[in-house]
């Protein structure tokens, strides 16, 4: 395969892709790392209709992560593997893209500047990710500020527990409340700024999993119940 890519780099068409590096920095964190789910080991970037038809998605199983709303220069849907290379912000985000198809394998080129980077896309079937969305966005709603997650980040990978930790959200006001197996007393963290709209609910999430959401962006979360997933949404197709 690394034979091929000399000829690759002069013939493989590439066109600028705003938002394609930036948009799958993003996504990394929500794809699976288990090797025996191959396809999840990738970013789904489908190609729809209408002015902005590529959605870019990506899930573990457990958490999706899914952009819309973009314009790509790409023709078919690829499943692009999980790299460092893309993952390196030293490959700079102004990138062009493009696809080859050779026999039965079909390649996706990034080219930033004076590199040029080849990856075989993954030969599958994405899973159908819409139909785990929920359609209602939920009438109890957490709405972070940036101030918030910033000491969310120190705290909640120290605070008591394991992987879970229990939100409360009640009269505006979000707490989180952690508690280790030997502890009598949960422990409290009351958020300053962040608010709360709906009746007083309590919902346990991974902590690990909010983590990834609040630094890919997203701020405001919906909870149906708590056997639905949290939905967030970042105002600008996330």
């Amino acid at each position: 395969d690394l034979d091929e890519w000399p000829t690759m780099h002069v013939e493989m068409q590439t066109k600028t892709a705003d938002g394609f590096i930036e948009t799958y920095r993003r996504l990394v964190p929500f794809s699976s790392i288990d090797d025996t789910r191959y396809v999840l080991n990738s970013i789904f970037v489908e190609i729809g209709h209408g002015k902005k038809p590529v959605t870019m998605v990506a899930t573990d199983g457990k958490r999706l992560g899914c952009f819309n709303s973009m314009v790509l220069p790409l023709k078919k849907s690829v499943i692009v593997p999980t790299t460092k290379f893309l993952g390196w912000p030293g490959a700079g985000t102004d990138v062009e893209i493009g696809v080859r198809e050779d026999g039965d394998r079909v390649w996706l080129g990034v080219r930033s500047g004076p590199l040029f980077y080849a990856v075989k896309c993954v030969d599958g079937t994405y899973p159908n990710f819409r139909q785990v969305i929920p359609a209602e966005p939920g009438e109890h709603v957490i709405t972070f500020t940036d101030s918030d997650v910033d000491l969310l980040k120190q705290v909640l990978p120290s605070l008591p527990g394991d992987d879970e930790v229990t939100i409360v959200g009640n009269e505006g006001k979000v707490t989180f409340f952690g508690r280790g197996p030997d502890d009598e007393d949960w422990t409290k963290v009351s958020l300053e700024t962040s608010t709360y709209s709906g009746s007083r609910s309590f919902i346990g999430v991974n902590r690990l999993y909010l983590l990834d959401a609040l630094a890919a962006g997203f701020r405001e979360f919906a909870i149906t119940d708590e056997l639905s997933p949290l939905l967030s949404r970042d105002g600008n197709g996330g």
